[in-house]
Formats: C-alpha cells, sequence, structure tokens
C-alpha cells in the first residue's frame, strides 16, 4: 500500500483509532459473512436479495481490509482527534435588547396572562 496517497484526513482518522477499536476491527474482518449480513439486515428490517448480501458481504469485507491496511501505517506523531476535519461554530455575541413594541407581540399571543405569554401547562402537578 502507498501511504503517500493517503489524505491527512484519512491519516488523523487512523491516528484516532484506539487499541481496543483496531482490536475490534480486526476480529470483526473474521466475522463478516453473508450469514451475519443477512442477520443485520432482518435486524434493519431490510429485504436484501441473496445477490445483495453476497454483494455487501464482499464490499464490508473490502472496507475491512482497507482498515486493517491502514493500521499498518506508523501514526505515533499524529495526534488524536475525535474528527477527521476541523470543525467550529461561528457565534455571535448573544447581546440582550429589548423588543421596542412588546405590547403587538403579546396581543398576536394566543393567550395572554398580564404581561406574559400563556401557554399550555406541560408539567404534571405530583
Amino acid at each position: 500500500m502507498n501511504h503517500s496517497l493517503l489524505t491527512p484526513v484519512q491519516t488523523r482518522l487512523i491516528a484516532s483509532l484506539t487499541p481496543v477499536q483496531t482490536r475490534l476491527i480486526a476480529s470483526l474482518k473474521n466475522m463478516i459473512d453473508q450469514e451475519q449480513v443477512h442477520k443485520v439486515a432482518n435486524l434493519a428490517r431490510l429485504e436484501l436479495t441473496p445477490e445483495e448480501e453476497e454483494q455487501f458481504t464482499t464490499q464490508l469485507g473490502n472496507i475491512l481490509d482497507y482498515i486493517e491496511q491502514l493500521n499498518e501505517l506508523d501514526v505515533s506523531n499524529v495526534p488524536p482527534t475525535t474528527r477527521a476535519i476541523d470543525v467550529s461554530n461561528i457565534t455571535r455575541k448573544d447581546e440582550l435588547q429589548p423588543y421596542p413594541d412588546r405590547e403587538s407581540i403579546l396581543n398576536s399571543a394566543p393567550e395572554q396572562e398580564g404581561e406574559f405569554f400563556k401557554v399550555p401547562k406541560i408539567l404534571n402537578a405530583e
């Protein structure tokens, strides 16, 4: 396998696998057969033809083979991560501002009680 063809995302994903996950993937490779695919399909309420079961068995085996190849990489210098791609939320500062026409909002509510919206009770009194 040519390790130089791996993207940074693939490298970080491999680095994030724990030893337990790696062993689990290796053990799954030996467990995937057409009977297992049939069983999982039934649990997921999927109706697969025997041809589809065979196709998925082959595909899952190929995926596990690929993961096994990726596990051969030295990723000791790659920091583990929970995501393959850095994601951050862009949020604005939350600033409290009074609404200038409070009465129009209250008047448009289906029910109001004084200066408040009246909503259906959702909690039991017990």
